[in-house]
């Protein structure tokens, strides 16, 4: 993938106690830029739960609002169990996860049936930070309220 046409894509999500407050978050970076960001209190939940949620939400936004020069996008995830469960290494046996799944699937198959080519591939934590700081932020905000 050109990076000069590829879309970056970070997302993350965590839960303080697994299962515990969750939230999810993301960005997304064109051409050295932020082009957006979000991160969502989930209430309580999983961290894998959260993951998804997080790459849902991302997918989400960019069907919507996606760069006309974009080609191409890079997700990136520091979970590994949920990158070998989209690339199909893995299959997805939780029933709650299943549905986040296939949202995701249709999302990514919505955008590749307008020619862009989509990569996901994990990263590790160290590589995630700003996502993951994300994260953090709004749990700290939900909590202190």
């Amino acid at each position: 993938m050109n990076d000069n046409t590829t879309l970056l894509v970070y997302s993350d999500g965590g839960a303080r106690g697994n299962p515990g407050p969750a939230a999810s978050a993301w960005l997304a970076i064109w051409q050295g830029k932020l082009l957006h960001q979000q991160a969502e209190y989930l209430g309580e939940s999983t961290n894998n739960l959260a993951e998804y949620q997080a790459l849902l939400s991302a997918l989400t936004w960019l069907v919507n609002n996606w760069p006309d020069s974009a080609k191409s996008a890079r997700f990136h995830l520091d979970s590994q169990l949920v990158v070998k469960q989209l690339t199909g290494e893995f299959k997805v046996k939780k029933a709650h996860l299943r549905s986040l799944f296939h949202q995701i699937q249709q999302l990514i198959e919505q955008l590749r049936q307008q020619g862009i080519q989509i990569e996901i591939v994990h990263i590790p934590r160290e590589e995630n930070q700003q996502a993951d700081s994300l994260v953090n932020q709004a749990l700290d905000q939900a909590l202190q309220q």
